[in-house]
């Protein structure tokens, strides 16, 4: 793959069905690993962006397979910023499962937030925006110190 630009941003619209996690999950690590994150921490990135577009579907749009996603992926020097976009329901995050460790999730009598979880455990900053008519869930991860912040050649 090419090396991209400082300042590349990626967007792309798709609809609210699991049949294209997978080419989302492989868009994510290529562009993770293009910013120069190592297959680990790319699989990790990909696994938190599956994990947002999945509680987008099942919580925001309740499983109906007619509504649209937009996923804004924006590569900066060090930081690897993406952005689910969705006008469905909006599902406040702090209502569900507040633990921070897997340890303590099935202490928990609410239902849901292993996902959100997840996304927190994979991504430096998870943050959430409900604001009409697009509701927002930003997930940042910050390329290490001791890595080149440039495309590894294959």
């Amino acid at each position: 793959m090419s090396k991209l630009k400082n300042n590349d941003t990626v967007e792309v619209t798709i609809p609210s069905s699991t049949r294209h996690l997978h080419a989302m999950r492989v868009l994510t690590c290529t562009l993770a690993e293009s910013m120069g994150f190592d297959a680990r921490e790319s699989e990790k990135t990909a696994l938190a962006v599956e994990e947002a577009l999945t509680n987008v579907m099942e919580h925001a749009y309740h499983g109906e397979e007619s509504h649209k996603m937009q996923v804004i992926f924006e590569l900066e020097r060090r930081k690897f910023t993406v952005r689910i976009l969705h006008n469905g329901d909006q599902v406040d995050p702090s209502k569900l499962s507040n633990v921070e460790g897997l340890s303590d999730f099935h202490l928990q009598k609410k239902k849901g937030g292993l996902g959100i979880l997840i996304m927190k455990r994979c991504m430096d900053e998870v943050s959430y925006k409900f604001d009409s008519p697009m509701n927002e869930c930003c997930m940042i991860k910050y390329l290490p110190a001791d890595e080149p912040a440039k495309a590894k050649r294959k």
